[in-house]
C-alpha cells in the first residue's frame, strides 16, 4: 500500500473546490499551497520531508487521461538509519453518511510517531462546526485532545465569520460554499465542491507511542447529515515505543498484593458512570479507592526503557484531584486534574471515567526492572479538593 494515497488538492491544503480566488492564492500553507502562475496555471506546492531509505515512487492516478502536467522534485541524501526515523503517510477517508449520535473515525493506526496536519471538507460552515476533534493516543479511553469545535481547530472563530475564506501558515478555510472566484465560469459566490481546512501542526505536532486514533464529531451531539472527506498527515513505524509493562487495580485484593500496595486513609467503593467526550457511552461498574493520605505500590518496567509514564483511570467528577508522585523515594512531580467532569451526557449517563497519563523521565526509570510508586495526596483550599481517586494504574514503558 502506497505511504501517500489521498486526493491531490488535500495533500495541497485544500479539501474543497480548485478555483482561482479573487483576492489571494488558494493554499498559503508553510507545508502546501496552492498557487496562480503568469500562464494561469494552478502549481501545487509540498514541502513536507518524505524521508525513505532505499526506494521512492511517485504516481499520480485518475479516472480519465491528464494534460499539461509537469513536476519538480527535490531529494538529498539521507543516511540515517531507518530505525531512527518514521515514514510520511497521508491517509484518506471518506464518510458519506455519519453514523448519528457517534463520532467519524479518520484514522486508527499503530505503531509509534507523529501526527503533522489535518485536511477535511466538512460539507458546509453550519452547525456541523460544533463538532469536536477527539484524538486518542496510546489506548487511551480518554482524548488527550479534545478542542471545543471543528472551525477552532482549524483556526478560525464564529464558523469563520460566516464562512469566510482565508489561508494562513498553519491553517485556514480556502475554500468554502460562496467563493470569491475569479476563475472563468465560476462566478463569485461559487459553491465549488463544499467547503473544507487545513490544519499543519509544525510546533505542536502530536506524537504517539503505540496508537493512533483520530475521531471527529459531526456536529455538537453526532447529528449532522453533512458528508465529511479527510486526510490525515503523519509520520510513524510500524514498531511501538511504549509498551504496557504492567496494571495494578488497587481495590482488588489479588492486585495490590502482587503489587506490594499498602494504604493510609483510604476507603474503596463502587462507581457506575460513563467515560468522557463521547455523545453516546455506555455505563460501566468497577470498584475503586479514594484516598486522603498515601498509597505505595511497585509496577514493573522494562528495563530498556528510555522513559515511561503512568496512566491513572479515576472518577473526573471528583474536583481537583492533587497527588505528589516519588519514584524509589524521588520526587518525580505533582499529578494535578483541574476541575471536574461537567456532569451527565445527552444520553443521560453520569460522565465519571477519565484516563489521564503522568511522564515519568528517564533519570528516575532507565534501566529498571521495577520501580516503587508512592502517591501522596495534598489537600487544598483553593480551589477545593476532597481526595484522590484511582480504580487502575497502567505503567507502559
Amino acid at each position: 500500500q502506497p505511504s501517500v494515497n489521498a486526493p491531490i488538492k488535500f495533500l495541497a491544503g485544500d479539501g474543497a473546490g480548485v478555483y482561482f480566488p479573487s483576492n489571494r492564492q488558494l493554499v498559503q500553507g508553510l507545508m502546501a499551497g496552492m498557487s496562480q502562475d503568469q500562464t494561469g496555471a494552478m502549481n501545487v506546492h509540498f514541502y513536507w520531508p518524505m524521508p525513505f531509505s532505499s526506494h521512492a515512487r511517485i504516481a499520480i492516478l485518475a479516472a480519465s487521461p491528464l494534460k499539461g502536467i509537469s513536476w519538480s522534485v527535490r531529494y538529498e541524501p539521507f543516511p540515517d538509519p531507518p530505525q531512527w526515523w518514521g515514514t510520511f503517510h497521508a491517509t484518506y477517508a471518506s464518510v458519506a453518511q455519519p453514523q448519528p449520535g457517534q463520532d467519524m473515525t479518520f484514522l486508527d493506526v499503530k505503531g509509534s510517531g507523529k501526527l503533522v496536519g489535518t485536511v477535511i471538507n466538512f460539507s458546509a460552515p453550519d452547525s456541523t462546526l460544533e463538532g469536536d476533534p477527539h484524538i486518542y493516543l496510546d489506548d487511551s479511553k480518554t482524548p488527550q485532545v479534545a478542542v471545543t469545535g471543528t472551525e477552532e481547530w482549524g483556526m478560525g472563530g464564529n464558523y469563520w465569520n460566516g464562512g469566510q475564506q482565508v489561508t494562513l501558515p498553519l491553517g485556514g478555510l480556502p475554500g468554502s460554499i460562496n467563493n470569491l472566484s475569479q476563475s472563468p465560469g465560476l462566478p463569485p459566490g461559487t459553491n465549488i465542491d463544499g467547503a473544507a481546512l487545513y490544519r499543519f501542526l509544525i510546533a505542536d505536532s502530536i506524537p504517539f507511542n503505540r496508537h493512533l486514533v483520530v475521531r471527529w464529531e459531526h456536529g455538537g451531539a453526532d447529528k449532522s447529515v453533512h458528508a465529511y472527506r479527510a486526510t490525515m498527515l503523519w509520520y510513524g513505524t510500524p514498531a511501538q515505543t511504549a509498551l504496557l509493562s504492567d496494571d495494578m487495580l488497587p481495590a482488588v485484593p489479588a492486585s495490590r498484593n502482587a503489587h506490594h500496595y499498602a494504604a493510609t486513609g483510604e476507603h474503596t467503593y463502587q462507581l457506575t458512570a460513563a467515560h468522557e467526550y463521547l455523545v453516546h457511552n455506555p455505563l460501566i461498574t468497577a470498584s475503586g479507592t479514594t484516598l486522603t493520605g498515601a498509597a505505595s505500590f511497585t509496577m514493573q518496567l522494562d528495563p530498556r526503557n528510555a522513559g515511561a509514564f503512568l496512566r491513572r483511570t479515576f472518577d473526573d467528577c471528583v474536583a481537583n484531584q492533587r497527588a505528589n508522585i516519588y519514584l524509589d523515594g524521588s520526587f518525580a512531580g505533582t499529578w494535578y486534574d483541574a476541575g471536574a467532569s461537567k456532569g451527565a451526557g445527552v444520553d443521560g449517563h453520569q460522565r465519571c471515567w477519565r484516563d489521564e497519563d503522568f511522564p515519568l523521565p528517564a533519570s528516575l526509570t532507565a534501566g529498571k526492572a521495577s520501580v516503587h510508586v508512592r502517591v501522596v495526596f495534598l489537600p487544598t483550599s483553593d480551589p477545593q479538593n476532597s481526595d484522590w481517586t484511582a480504580f487502575r494504574y497502567s505503567m507502559y514503558s
